[in-house]
């Protein structure tokens, strides 16, 4: 895996944010253990529009690809995407 240069990074999270605190507020909002934290992950990170549509393949549930994979295993038809 190859990082960006730094000035990317800044330019996708804005110029002086801090990556880490950026990362671990988002995993204080999913509920991670703020023991674990090395920052104080108090960023106010706005929440992703309710009527956002994802048009681009990527994530899948587990659940999703297990099935797909045991569709795939007993030859029956897949609906022809990548368990990802």
């Amino acid at each position: 895996m190859t990082l960006p240069p730094d000035d990317d990074l800044s330019k996708q999270l804005g110029e002086g944010v801090d990556p880490m605190k950026w990362l671990e507020s988002l995993a204080a909002r999913q509920g991670a253990n703020p023991d674990e934290f090395i920052t104080s992950a108090d960023m106010d990170i706005p929440e992703a529009d309710a009527n956002s549509v994802i048009d681009e393949p990527g994530y899948r549930a587990i659940v999703e690809a297990e099935t797909l994979q045991k569709k795939t295993a007993d030859g029956s038809s897949t609906d022809g995407g990548s368990a990802d």
